[in-house]
C-alpha cells in the first residue's frame, strides 16, 4: 500500500509517485522539494541547482493552498495528513532541520511511531507532540 500525505489545511493530497511534493523557503529562496513519503526514509529531491545545507531551518508550504506546515507545538517539525484508508486520522511530524533526521506518526490517541536517528531529540516535546486539527 502506498502512503498518502496530504495538506492539513486544504486536504489535498501532496503525494505523487512515491514522493511528497511540497514548496520549501528560506530567505529569498523558495522551490518545489520531493520528500520520500516512506517514514524513516530520507532521501528528497530538488531541482538543479538548489542546495540545502545541513543545519538550516526551512518553512514547507503546501504547494496548492501556500498553508506554513510548521506544527503550533513543535516549532522544529512540519505536519501533515496521513491519509488511511483504514479510517483512523493519523498526522505525521517531520523536522525542518536539513540534516536531522526524525519523524513521527501520531493518531488522536497518542504518538503511534517515531522514525530517524535523531527522535530523541525531541525527547521533551514529545509530550505536547498530538494529533492536531487546524
Amino acid at each position: 500500500m502506498s502512503i498518502l500525505l496530504g495538506c492539513p489545511k486544504c486536504r489535498s493530497i501532496l503525494t505523487l509517485n512515491g514522493m511528497i511534493v511540497l514548496v520549501v523557503q528560506k530567505d529569498k529562496i523558495r522551490t518545489l522539494i520531493g520528500l520520500h513519503a516512506e517514514p524513516g526514509n530520507y532521501n528528497y529531491s530538488l531541482p538543479d541547482g538548489v542546495e540545502i545545507a545541513d543545519g538550516e531551518i526551512w518553512d514547507f508550504l503546501c504547494p496548492i493552498c501556500d498553508t506554513n506546515l510548521q506544527a503550533e507545538e513543535v516549532n522544529r517539525l512540519c505536519r501533515l495528513e496521513l491519509v488511511d484508508r483504514g479510517g483512523q486520522p493519523r498526522q505525521a511530524l517531520f523536522s525542518r532541520l536539513a540534516g536531522e533526521q526524525a519523524t513521527f506518526i501520531v493518531s488522536t490517541e497518542d504518538l503511534e511511531e517515531k522514525y530517524g536517528i535523531h527522535a530523541n531529540n525531541f525527547e521533551t516535546e514529545l509530550g505536547s507532540i498530538r494529533y492536531f486539527r487546524y
